[in-house]
């Protein structure tokens, strides 16, 4: 069992290069356990499970929580449809994801609160829609897989007035940014200026950090 205890080294789907050490004690530590007389261990049943540290289902070897793909559902549901099966009813709820929202805005104008009115010039394009984020909480399995993307510096956002950070999509690298940029967005919309622009839509809500926010004219 010594000569099983190897290092191996690997390459992560984000290019990091990640050094695993094999545990041979875990495999001695079971076949002592399939020896006991009291509560014996079938060894049989007990091998078709990963012999991991961790489940599969929790992380990774090399520290990691794991992460499901809940898109991957999406493609199940619509492999037997085609565009033609699925008409837009006119009155229908839009869910509208915020951040991929803003990391696809062009031609952004020069101050952030222009950039929220921009925004709800999409959105008030729909009879009912429905803005949200993600939570943003430090120790969430979604932040450590943002840190393993790279984080951005932190910028203060003064108010609507701040000027539109050099590099926006390198702004919402970093969650406290998406923090402040989804304050600053309930901020503007409850503003007298978005008045005029939520009477084109008949329900407008937007939700930040798990809290349900209906914008009214």
């Amino acid at each position: 069992m010594e000569t099983c205890n190897k290092k191996v080294t690997l390459t992560s789907s984000q290019g990091k290069v990640i050094q695993f050490q094999e545990q041979s004690n875990l495999a001695f530590v079971l076949l002592v356990k399939s020896q006991s007389q009291d509560a014996p261990l079938d060894l049989e049943e007990l091998m078709k499970y990963c012999l991991m540290p961790v489940p599969p289902s929790l992380g990774t070897p090399d520290g990691f929580f794991s992460k499901t793909n809940k898109a991957s559902i999406l493609h199940y549901l619509l492999e037997d449809t085609t565009p033609e099966d699925l008409p837009y009813p006119k009155d229908a709820l839009f869910i509208q994801d915020g951040m991929a929202l803003l990391h696809t805005l062009a031609n952004l104008p020069p101050t952030c609160g222009e950039i929220c009115l921009q925004v709800l010039d999409q959105m008030v394009a729909k009879k009912h829609f429905l803005f949200l984020t993600d939570s943003y909480h430090p120790e969430s399995i979604k932040a450590q897989e943002r840190l393993r993307r790279g984080s951005s510096e932190k910028i203060i956002l003064a108010g609507p007035v701040t000027r539109k950070p050099y590099d926006f999509k390198m702004f919402l690298a970093n969650d406290d940014n998406k923090k402040q940029i989804c304050q600053l967005l309930l901020q503007v919309w409850s503003d007298q200026q978005a008045a005029s622009k939520l009477e084109r839509t008949e329900m407008g809500v937007l939700i930040k950090e798990g809290r349900a926010h209906q914008l009214v004219s």
